[in-house]
């Protein structure tokens, strides 16, 4: 729904819109096409769109290219979220930097190349609880 002031709107932006009322771009569904273009560009769309992981990084590289500097990524999303006017913050909401959900075997690479911290062996097949390979260690460790 919108709403035209045909006083204040300029001609152009005025008959695009009360086209869009028309049978045949009802028919062709140009007003679903309205809505969902004025959807995607609302303060909602983009805050979201701004505050990911990915975009953040991007802008973060661009500064330290630019500018020499490395930026915490909270603060630049915080600097970030203060550029908006306040009608479009309270539209975005709080700021919340939207990360995205990393696999398991992701996790379990990133784990394991951690610097540092020694990569976790995994289970033995066959132990049900590990009870067995302990024994069998220290009965090894005796022999020694």
């Amino acid at each position: 729904m919108f709403a035209l002031d045909l006083a204040s709107e300029p001609v152009e932006k005025a008959s695009e819109l009360l086209g869009l009322l028309h049978r045949q771009s009802i028919r062709n569904g140009e007003h679903e096409k309205f809505w969902q273009r004025h959807a995607a560009l609302s303060p909602e769309s983009i805050g979201k769109a701004l505050f990911t992981e990915e975009v953040l990084r991007f802008i973060r590289r661009e500064i330290r290219r630019r500018e020499g500097l490395l930026v915490d990524e909270e603060d630049l999303a915080s600097a970030i979220h203060t550029m908006f006017s306040p009608e479009a913050r309270e539209r975005i909401g709080p700021m919340r930097v939207r990360r995205k959900k990393r696999s398991k075997e992701t996790q379990r690479r990133e784990d394991a190349s951690a610097p540092g911290e020694p990569a976790a062996a995994p289970p033995a097949l066959g132990a049900a609880s590990g009870g067995e390979a302990a024994r069998g260690a220290s009965v090894e460790g005796k022999e020694a």
